[in-house]
């Protein structure tokens, strides 16, 4: 069944509209001609560095981004800097190219106005927020079936991010009297998977490329919609979304039922329950995806999977930032709550031998993946062919203990006969594994001086002077910084400038040029040799003779 849009970027309770584009230009126009980034500081300070969910525009949510991106990493920013920037991205043209930037460069009615423009903007988007919430408590409220307390429950969190102004820059308080708190919530979510996962947690399924973490995943997503058991684990029947954006849809619809077919999971047991969202050739980050997930209507999906996780993050993204991840969790974290979902991330590991990390330092990246998510699953190879070791991280449940699972096409199952302990081992030869190389000592190269400049752009041959500047530019020298080097080195006789027949271009060689002979040059006239004799070498040529050496 597909999903019900709910036009909430465009509609109020009254008929009209809902927006502010004229303040969304503004702020935007203001922080690109802003001194110093001093408005890009005062729009953050309003809304927040991941506020890009404020603006209207998928265009200007991504410029929003940029900017606050750029000015975070002390770039410069004006109409050059960012078009580079968004050129480099490939996202100049999403933003409506440079004549894009000129026009919201020119909708600014006064920059100082920049704290008020945000103010306008944040203001526009909590309306958005309780407008789309109340619509889709509205819908909810259209099948007799539904618990009213449960929409209403989903309405009170749908709120909570507006109550306590996440997008505020600076959290209003918002606590609450322990007494309280224990008396509102005396019970935990509902879980999903029994001993992992509850409504609106986070789990990461971690293992290394290739190792039939995507099959582990399907298979998880079938047993929950048809309520069975997985791997040993309890689950509550639920209605599931996997997103994939790895795979063609035909070869989704070839895995599908070969593991089916393995788990002997009828077609009836999944109708309804289970929905494929294929983003293979329409790629786009786990910001891009907020209007995705606003569409959804809450309580229509109790899983939402998401496959491939490194395909999720935005291209100027650092997944080795802690800072980074944490804002794309958030993310996540701000979905589960619209949704009403729990969320599932497939996401690799490094490369190397994982035998001796901890579960939680198991993934590539930033170790606040881990500790963003709620339960962090991972897969490591065991010492017997085709088996891998389980073991989870988790919060809110007991300590889950290893297990081995044996790979039977196609599907994954227990292997209780084994122990989780035997991992595989780093280890040269036998069937092709090899232990995995050790990374290369990291060669700290030493800073510039006359002698290294020297010894490594100015040859023994002539070499013109703009060559070896351009040389010590692409090895990365600043320009003035060559040209200073190469006076110094020329001052310190490394260095020797030299003249080239019928070239005016300076040249540069690292030996002395050869001294001139200054002497006259006398030439006497040829002596002829005796008949049957040869003449000696400079003698008879007319040769000098002080170079001869021969007497008059």
């Amino acid at each position: 069944m597909g999903a019900t849009v709910a036009p909430s970027s465009d509609r109020s309770t009254d008929g009209a509209p809902i927006e502010a584009e004229d303040a969304e230009a503004a702020l935007l126009g203001s922080m690109l001609v802003s001194i110093d980034g001093a408005a890009i500081d005062a729009a953050v300070s309003v809304l927040g560095e991941d506020a890009d969910v404020a603006f209207t525009l998928p265009a200007w949510q991504t410029l929003y981004r940029t900017l606050v991106t750029m000015r975070a990493e002390r770039t410069p920013v004006d109409i050059v800097t960012l078009r580079d920037d968004l050129e480099r991205h490939g996202l100049l043209e999403k933003i409506g190219g440079v004549d894009g930037l000129v026009d919201l460069s020119e909708r600014v009615p006064h920059p100082g106005h920049v704290e008020h423009y945000a103010k306008i903007v944040r203001d526009q988007w909590r309306r958005r927020e309780v407008d789309a919430a109340c619509w889709r408590a509205q819908e909810a409220l259209k099948n007799p079936a539904v618990d009213v307390g449960e929409v209403i429950a989903s309405l009170r969190e749908a709120m909570q991010p507006v109550e306590a102004g996440v997008h505020d820059g600076t959290i209003q308080p918002a606590f609450i009297d322990a007494v309280d708190l224990m008396g509102e919530y005396q019970h935990m979510r509902p879980p999903v998977v029994e001993g992992l996962l509850r409504l609106g947690e986070t789990l990461n399924v971690i293992a290394a490329a290739k190792l039939r973490k995507s099959w582990l995943v399907l298979g998880l997503l079938l047993c929950l919609a048809a309520g069975r058991s997985w791997l040993g684990f309890q689950t509550r029947r639920c209605r599931v979304l996997l997103i994939d954006n790895e795979l063609h849809q035909e070869t989704l619809a070839r895995r599908i039922p070969k593991v089916m077919e393995a788990l002997a999971i009828k077609p009836a047991e999944i109708a309804g329950r289970f929905s494929i969202e294929s983003l293979r050739g329409r790629l786009v980050d786990i910001y891009q995806m907020s209007g995705y997930f606003k569409a959804i209507p809450a309580g229509q999906f109790d899983v939402i999977a998401l496959d491939a996780w490194y395909r999720f993050q935005p291209r100027d993204s650092d997944e080795n930032s802690n800072a980074a991840i944490c804002a794309a969790y958030s993310a996540l974290d701000r979905y589960a709550k619209q949704t009403g979902a729990a969320f599932v991330v497939v996401h690799h590991s490094s490369k190397g031998w994982q035998g001796e990390k901890r579960v939680v330092d198991v993934g590539a990246g930033a170790g606040a993946q881990a500790r963003a998510a709620d339960a962090h699953l991972i897969l490591r190879e065991h010492a017997e062919t085709d088996c891998v070791v389980l073991e989870a991280a988790v919060r809110s449940w007991p300590p889950v203990p290893p297990a081995v699972l044996r790979w039977t096409f196609p599907v994954w199952t227990p292997a209780p006969d084994l122990k989780p302990a035997d991992l595989r081992k780093p280890r040269a030869g036998n069937r092709g594994k090899q232990a995995e190389p050790e990374a290369p000592a990291v060669v700290i190269a030493p800073p510039w001086s006359p002698e290294r400049f020297a010894g490594e752009f100015v040859p023994a041959a002539p070499t013109p002077r703009a060559k070896i500047i351009a040389l010590a530019v692409a090895a990365g020298v600043k320009e003035r910084r060559a040209e200073k080097l190469l006076g110094e080195a020329e001052s310190l006789g490394l260095a020797y400038k030299v003249a080239v027949p019928k070239d005016k271009r300076a040249f540069y060689q690292n030996v002395p040029e050869p001294a001139l002979d200054t002497h006259t040059h006398t030439a006497r006239p040829p002596t002829p040799p005796r008949r049957g004799a040869e003449a000696p070498a400079g003698v008879g040529v007319g040769a000098c003779d002080a170079c001869s050496g021969a007497s008059i």
